[in-house]
């Protein structure tokens, strides 16, 4: 019960959840609470700027009225308290103004606030979707530059403001538009899956409703083109096949047979070549239809691959002198 040293939470977290939750009872109607609900807004360390700006004018209503009254004595005395029962982490003398704590005592107050004032945790997580979105340049170029905007997608998803976290954050910001930044530049598909994470329900097999079906296809083959890049080629396949299919629907051929260029390249990596022949065949017909002459010409050399790989020789060759011939005409030097 309260007053009991927590030192280790048991891997499935019952025992820590029943001590939680009697320190939830200890602490009813005080501000260390309150504290925690706010701990468990996060997945990572509460920084100091991230807390102010929760506790700031006007309050939320279930869960920053008694902290914004708090003189910084009494805050501190209240953050105190929870670390003497190590429900939050010591302080750190090199760093110390971030609030820290187990992953289990976010997850459990976390949790709780969402079941219990869902208002509060959605203005809440909209308060850290701002904030974060203020702590990076507009078009930042390192990962240490970045990372606050992959927070403000990860807080504007809980906000309930998907699309506008999808195509102001992530698509122009991290991934700057088509120049695909984030990958090209950064190579930090792992990091876009995990924000890309926040728009499905459940992942990866179906974005959230609160997303326009332009953006479905388009976080669809994010997600597969991400965990394709990452060696996760079974995962990758059915991401990228429902991305096609949203893509075909709107009649968007050139991103669609560049989605179905990518899918018969990945079957054909895992050795699905009667998959990987009728997907590189679906290439040219869509690539066709788009009137793109790159596309034309580079899916011809997708179904080319596919076939010489099967052992159908002649007919490779014979989709390879067609490209050629139209890479010529297109780019005669």
């Amino acid at each position: 019960g309260p007053g009991q040293r927590v030192s280790r939470y048991p891997r499935r977290g019952g025992h820590a959840r029943r001590v939680m939750a009697s320190y939830e009872r200890w602490f009813e109607n005080k501000p260390e609470l309150d504290i925690l609900h706010v701990m468990g807004l996060f997945d990572r360390p509460a920084e100091s700027g991230a807390i102010q700006a929760l506790r700031a004018e006007p309050p939320i209503e279930g869960l920053t009225e008694k902290l914004q009254e708090l003189s910084e004595a009494d805050w501190r005395f209240a953050v105190d308290n929870l670390r003497r029962v190590r429900l939050l982490a010591g302080e750190d003398p090199d760093n110390p103004g971030p609030l820290d704590c187990h992953p289990l005592v976010r997850e459990h107050f976390g949790e709780r606030l969402e079941a219990g004032h869902p208002e509060a945790w959605r203005e809440a997580h909209g308060r850290l979707y701002e904030y974060y979105k203020s702590q990076a340049p507009h078009q930042p170029d390192t990962m240490e530059e970045i990372m606050p905007l992959y927070a403000a997608v990860a807080h504007g998803c809980r906000a309930g403001r998907h699309q506008e976290a999808l195509e102001e954050v992530f698509w122009r910001r991290i991934r700057r538009r088509r120049e695909a930044y984030s990958w090209t530049k950064l190579g930090a598909f792992g990091t876009d899956l995990a924000a890309l994470s926040g728009f499905f329900d459940p992942p990866w097999r179906k974005p959230v409703d609160a997303i326009t079906e332009a953006w479905r296809g388009f976080v669809l083959n994010a997600v597969g083109f991400c965990l394709r890049a990452l060696g996760r080629l079974a995962e990758a396949a059915q991401p990228m096949q429902a991305g096609l299919e949203a893509t075909i629907e709107r009649e968007d051929w050139k991103n669609a047979a560049v989605a179905a260029g990518n899918l018969s390249e990945l079957y054909l990596t895992i050795g699905e070549l009667a998959q990987a022949l009728e997907t590189a065949r679906r290439s040219v017909d869509l690539a066709d239809r788009s009137g793109d002459a790159f596309q034309r010409m580079g899916k011809r050399t997708t179904l080319a691959d596919a076939l010489h790989q099967t052992g159908r020789l002649d007919e490779a060759e014979e989709l390879f002198r067609e490209a050629e011939a139209m890479q010529e005409e297109r780019q005669p030097q």
